[in-house]
């Protein structure tokens, strides 16, 4: 009876889902409680090197035990830099045809690579407004030798990465309760920090993911570090309380106006971007509009973004927050931005 309440009211913990971020490394823990699922450990680690070698993972390994995550099993990743990916166009699937075969073989020539040099996986695409005679998948993939570069540091450290996936995959995975109740054509758009990837969705099936590499923040605070003569984390807080500047201080509005600007600037040809995009979205599947935009990461949290990107793309703007995601315990969902997302995303696609 003993053993029976202590497996009944105990907890179980998913893998730590890791998204190694060029500035920040974002950890997210689920913990499962008779099977009810809530974030229960986050954490936010600056990186101090731009390789994840030894010494940067060890140090990353000591934060999380600080922090209270469970366990040493991880679920991280692929840097986008090592990410594989391709729409295939391929025969009609039957029962008997040999799918995987072909797909691998297919995404093998697309990439310029061995068949038997990388892992990955696929999925099939919803049929577009035109009439196909193929069968269109996305995949995803990575080399093993790339993987195991990724690899080896954890296991020198005696953490254990139980999967590689796609940052998309598991932002979309994060998502899914809130698309969910959108139903259509909906975006998430990750604004990071070195650059952006754009994830466009039809009923929760990924039809469209493409990194725009120049549309990172890092960029913007290069820009005001050089016109203020401030440095990074100052920027972090002129940014955050840019709507609490004071009217009354010259110098307040000054900062502000550069600010502003500086902004609108930085992002004015990602608006282009996004609306080419959305614009090729919508020719493939005609039936439905893309109204909607979920936006996440670092950047996502600039004051005046939504309101203004509201207005200039003719779309429900918002940006993601972990609460919506996912109950979480006590104290955590005020304190925690959307930046959490993918991470949260590697977590659920581990094994509790």
């Amino acid at each position: 009876m003993g053993v029976f309440l202590m497996q009944w009211i105990g907890s179980t913990y998913s893998p730590i889902g890791l998204d190694c971020g060029s500035r920040f490394i974002k950890a997210a823990q689920i913990q499962y409680t008779r099977g009810k699922p809530r974030v229960c450990a986050t954490a936010s680690i600056q990186r101090m090197s731009e390789q994840l070698d030894v010494a940067e993972v060890n140090r990353i390994s000591d934060v999380l035990y600080r922090q209270g995550f469970v366990g040493t099993r991880i679920a991280m990743a692929v840097p986008p830099a090592k990410i594989l990916t391709s729409i295939l166009e391929l025969p009609p699937r039957t029962t008997n045809s040999p799918f995987d075969q072909l797909a691998r073989v297919e995404f093998a020539r697309h990439q310029k690579c061995e068949p038997n040099t990388f892992e990955m996986s696929w999925w099939e695409l919803p049929h577009a407004s035109r009439v196909a005679k193929t069968t269109s998948v996305m995949a995803v993939g990575c080399r093993y030798t790339d993987a195991d570069a990724i690899l080896d540091p954890f296991d020198a450290v005696g953490l254990d990465v139980l999967k590689l996936d796609s940052s998309s995959v598991a932002t979309a995975r994060a998502c899914s309760n809130v698309l969910a109740r959108q139903g259509g054509i909906s975006a998430i758009l990750d604004l990071g920090w070195r650059s952006a990837s754009l994830v466009i969705l039809h009923d929760q099936t990924i039809v469209y993911d493409r990194p725009l590499g120049e549309a990172g923040i890092e960029q913007l605070y290069k820009d005001l570090s050089s016109s203020l003569g401030v440095k990074f984390d100052v920027i972090d807080v002129l940014i955050s309380q840019q709507t609490k500047l004071s009217s009354e201080n010259d110098g307040d509005m000054q900062a502000q106006r550069e600010i502003t600007r500086a902004i609108d600037n930085h992002f004015a040809m990602l608006l282009k971007d996004l609306e080419l995009s959305f614009s090729y979205a919508a020719n493939q599947y005609a039936s439905t509009n893309i109204d909607r935009l979920l936006l996440m990461g670092g950047g996502a949290s600039i004051p005046g973004l939504v309101k203004n990107w509201s207005e200039n793309l003719g779309m429900k703007v918002e940006i993601v927050h972990l609460a919506d995601l996912m109950p979480c315990v006590k104290g955590m969902a005020s304190s925690e931005r959307s930046s959490m997302t993918t991470a949260l995303g590697l977590a659920m696609g581990g094994t509790a």
